[in-house]
């Protein structure tokens, strides 16, 4: 079988963690491969901030039998609600 990126040997990689500053913030992407047959994916982003008095920590996360990119995976509507929730922590509310 032909590799393709984020796969070896023709299977997807069991683990893929990357990082991407959006206004200031890092979040911390996750692929991973799960399941008894490795063919589905727990999808995660998180994002942590450490301030003088706290440090605070945020994520969700889904499965799913889809293999997708990186790309893919950081324009998902359920991380981009999320990411957008967590740009606006610390706003004060009008």
């Amino acid at each position: 079988m032909k590799e393709e990126i984020g796969f070896i040997h023709g299977m997807p990689e069991p683990l893929k963690k990357w990082t991407k500053q959006i206004n200031g913030k890092v979040f911390t992407f996750v692929k991973e491969r799960v399941g008894k047959s490795g063919i589905f994916f727990l999808y995660n982003c998180a994002q942590y901030s450490q301030g003088i008095r706290f440090t605070s920590a945020s994520s969700t996360g889904f499965h799913s039998d889809r293999n997708l990119t990186p790309g893919e995976i950081e324009r998902l509507p359920q991380f981009a609600d999320f990411i957008e929730g967590c740009l606006r922590e610390g706003v004060p509310l009008t």
